[in-house]
């Protein structure tokens, strides 16, 4: 593998036996887009590896892993594969930075439909509309798809999605095992989206996914020094479900706190 090109953002290394430049310029802007609409960068793997590498003639496949990206196609050009993908990977590159372990039945990996979704909105962003627009139809019987594109306002549901986790320190790979109910509705409460999932997500549970929401506006009250937050992250949440003050009168006296122990002797 030959380097190609490196920029802050990126280190492309290819060995296919012609130039990919166009694609150098259409990664970065790429990058932009998604940075803006997400609200952040993903800083821990700058600068990102991403490997285009020559494949079988007429087949495409891509990959994500330990902060780097690739494509694997022949040719590699600007058909709606190679442009959806390489941002589709992108996508993922800029989601496992702040959490590995997304549910792979409904989010990432064995479904894909949130990067697919982010990846023809860039793709059609960056003017490549045709393509995009034909890599759309591909998905729009997938319910799971039509889910994530028809959110609103699409951007700032995972912007403040995002900013919640990185506030929080949350890990999704603490959260249950993956896929499970558990993980499904820690995401869904991060979200703040809950009640539109439960016909379209896998065990989206209104209650829980609500009491998920409520222990976590509780925790923004509680220091971070309290053993309720480390349960939470673990994915208890029951124990942050307490709320308000309790106060106790004994003797005339009054005793408040978060928990109250009372002991008669």
């Amino acid at each position: 593998m030959e380097l190609r090109y490196q920029s802050r953002q990126f280190r492309i290394f290819s060995d296919t036996p012609y130039s990919i430049e166009w694609f150098y310029c259409f990664i970065e802007e790429a990058y932009k887009r998604i940075s803006d609409w997400f609200g952040f960068e993903p800083s821990r793997y700058l600068p990102i590896k991403c490997t285009i590498k020559q494949g079988k003639p007429g087949g495409i496949s891509g990959w994500t892993g330990g902060g780097e990206f690739g494509v694997e196609a022949a040719p590699f050009t600007k058909n709606r594969w190679c442009l959806c993908l390489s941002v589709q990977e992108l996508v993922n590159i800029f989601t496992g930075s702040l959490s590995s372990g997304w549910p792979v039945d409904w989010w990432a990996n064995h479904k894909s439909p949130f990067p697919i979704m982010a990846a023809i909105r860039t793709v059609r962003n960056l003017g490549y509309v045709k393509e995009a627009e034909e890599h759309n139809k591909e998905f729009l019987q997938d319910p799971l798809y039509k889910w994530f594109d028809s959110l609103t306002p699409l951007w700032k549901v995972f912007s403040d999605m995002f900013e919640r986790m990185w506030s929080d320190g949350i890990s999704w790979d603490r959260i249950g095992v993956n896929p499970s109910k558990l993980r499904t509705n820690y995401v869904l409460a991060y979200m703040m989206r809950v009640r539109d999932a439960l016909d379209v997500i896998p065990e989206a549970d209104r209650q829980m996914g609500l009491d998920i929401e409520t222990a976590r506006g509780n925790l923004q009250r509680i220091p971070r020094s309290d053993s309720r937050w480390i349960e939470y992250l673990h994915g208890n949440y029951k124990p942050a479900l307490v709320t308000g003050k309790l106060k106790v009168t004994i003797d005339g006296k009054t005793y408040r706190g978060d928990h109250v122990e009372v002991v008669i002797a």
